[in-house]
């Protein structure tokens, strides 16, 4: 009895259940999990109707049905941050899949083994420094794996799971899902040609659940798509949209020096002051910075963009890796996984090796071309490729001396890889924790700036661009204060907070120095005299601004005329 349990998929489920449970319980034991960009902090804000009177559907970058699914959740309880938990439900059931597939495929302890593995690779970007960006990709990339070993084993409720997973990646991320789509069309290759896909006999009845498996994914993403823009289509969120489109193509990306390129910046009216104003993200401004300003910065930034594939600029690509300590180990695995494959696979399988890296150096040359290689864009590409070659190595190479000697070969290497980045991720939980008390001197002064409701304050974006513990409920909302920029300003939700206190444009209420109007800054930071300047340049020339009040760390600003 005790066999046929341990042999049943239902015990196998359990068995990965249990493994990642422990997992998910000595990461929350041994660190503190937070929201590691801003970019989340203002999203899970916005779902819990932080911004404005109501829970809120539009988080901008996520897909609409991820927002409906979000807002119907903090419906039903305000006390409870559901964005939290829905990231640690997701990664958690991305993470239980994937170590039941390796328990249905090879034995118990490879099983557990490739599990406790995957656990310690990667728990941190799952459980610990969460980011919707790398959610995405772990849903993606297991999705992957999870869809297709239940078509080849012929379980449809693994074909199910892997469509879920890949979904919810595209509701969290689109532009992610796109990232990992060649590795997945790679995967469908090899599914393809190792289950006799292009054989004549039988041909449809082998190929039935493929094509029903495929059609239903396929429209499943159409659907979303579909209902995503018909939703973005009204015409306040349509505007912003193509206002957020342009601001991302600038300030996602590099932008042009002020020296280097002053012809072009006095073309359009815009000052080296300016030009700081807008790097600092403090472009709330709409009479400065408006749509035809910023798409005729993004237009010559993309004539400007040249690509020189050289010496140095691969030097930079490694640099900006390696610096990321957290994001090295997952290439330098990848690598090794590879060396591996291409001594131990035999004929044709070195070819997927050959087509995964032709995959990645495709995608970093589509990365490079915009300028743009952050850790969380290329974490999709290199975790979808290790999860690949892991899968790869396992389905060819268990059995034999030769095997058992490269896979001890290849654990040893994991082995020291983890001792390796170990440094790295523990100086990054204590940069993270250093912020997190600051992050809660901020939250203390956003909950007293709200009891003034009388008064509008306009924050500066760097201020208070800071990560936050997962599970934190906000308190209040933020009806009497706005960041002075950021992808926030200006959607519908923005400026209904300032047409709240008969505001159109905050930077030139703060010029008329209206008297219920504050700006609050961080202690040291260096924006008032960038904003003062900002103010005497483009309005009037006798403003001042004068420190009426501190708290924790934070200034706060009226301004006066001279």
């Amino acid at each position: 009895m005790h066999t046929k349990w341990k042999n049943s998929s239902v015990g196998k489920l359990f068995l990965a259940l249990g493994i990642n449970l422990v997992i998910l319980a000595l990461t929350q034991i041994f660190a503190t999990s937070y929201f590691a960009l801003y970019d989340d902090v203002v999203m899970n804000d916005i779902a819990a109707g932080y911004y404005g009177e109501d829970f809120s559907q539009y988080l901008v970058f996520p897909n609409i049905i991820y927002g409906f699914i979000l807002k119907f959740l903090y419906s039903l309880s305000h006390a409870v941050n559901f964005y939290g938990i829905v990231q640690f439900v997701l990664a958690f059931f991305c993470f239980w899949m994937v170590s039941y597939v390796f328990l249905e495929r090879y034995s118990y302890v490879m099983g557990t083994v490739l599990s406790a593995l995957n656990g310690v690779l990667f728990s941190y970007f799952a459980f610990i420094s969460l980011q919707f960006t790398q959610l995405a990709a772990i849903c993606c990339a297991t999705g992957g794996i999870v869809f297709f070993y239940g078509l080849k084993a012929r379980k449809t409720y693994l074909q199910l799971a892997g469509i879920f997973q890949i979904m919810a990646g595209y509701w969290i991320r689109d532009d992610v899902f796109w990232s990992t789509l060649p590795f997945l069309l790679i995967l469908l290759l090899r599914y393809c040609l190792e289950e006799g896909f292009f054989k004549k006999e039988h041909w449809y009845k082998r190929q039935r659940r493929l094509f029903l498996s495929s059609f239903t994914l396929i429209f499943c993403l159409l659907l979303s798509h579909f209902i995503d823009y018909k939703v973005y289509e009204a015409k306040d969120w349509k505007e912003y949209t193509e206002y957020n489109i342009c601001r991302a193509s600038i300030l996602d990306y590099e932008l042009p020096e002020y020296k280097e390129n002053e012809e072009f910046y006095k073309s359009i009216g815009f000052s080296e002051n300016d030009v700081k104003m807008l790097a600092n993200w403090n472009y709330a401004d709409n009479d400065k910075y408006t749509i035809e300003n910023l798409k005729k910065i993004s237009r010559y930034n993309d004539s400007k963009r040249k690509l020189h594939l050289d010496l140095k600029i691969i030097q930079e690509i490694g640099a900006k890796i390696i610096e990321s300590g957290d994001g090295f180990f997952c290439v330098y695995f990848a690598m090794a996984l590879s060396a591996i494959a291409l001594i131990g696979l035999k004929g044709y399988r070195k070819w997927y090796v050959v087509l995964m890296w032709g995959a990645v150096v495709a995608e970093y040359w589509y990365l490079l071309c915009n300028g743009r290689i952050p850790q969380r864009t290329y974490f999709a590409i290199w975790f979808m490729s290790t999860i690949m070659l892991l899968t790869l190595l396992l389905d060819n190479m268990l059995t034999g001396k030769k095997s058992a000697l490269i896979w001890g070969t290849g654990f040893l290497l994991a082995a020291t890889i983890c001792c390796f980045v170990q440094y790295p991720v523990i100086n990054k939980q204590q940069t993270a924790t250093n912020y997190l008390e600051e992050q809660e001197r901020c939250e203390r002064l956003l909950n007293d700036i709200a009891k003034a409701s009388d008064n509008l304050y306009l924050i500066d974006c760097r201020s208070i661009d800071l990560p936050r513990e997962v599970f934190y409920v906000l308190k209040g909302s933020a009806s009497n204060y706005v960041p002075l920029g950021g992808w926030i300003c200006p959607t519908p939700m923005y400026q209904q907070i300032l047409y709240n206190y008969d505001v159109e444009n905050p930077v030139r209420a703060l010029a008329k120095s209206r008297e219920n109007l504050y700006y609050v800054t961080q202690h040291g930071n260096g924006t008032v005299e960038i904003l003062t300047k900002y103010l005497q340049e483009n309005y009037r020339k006798k403003i001042k601004a004068k420190l009426v009040d501190t708290c924790y760390n934070y200034e706060v600003y009226c301004f006066t005329v001279k």
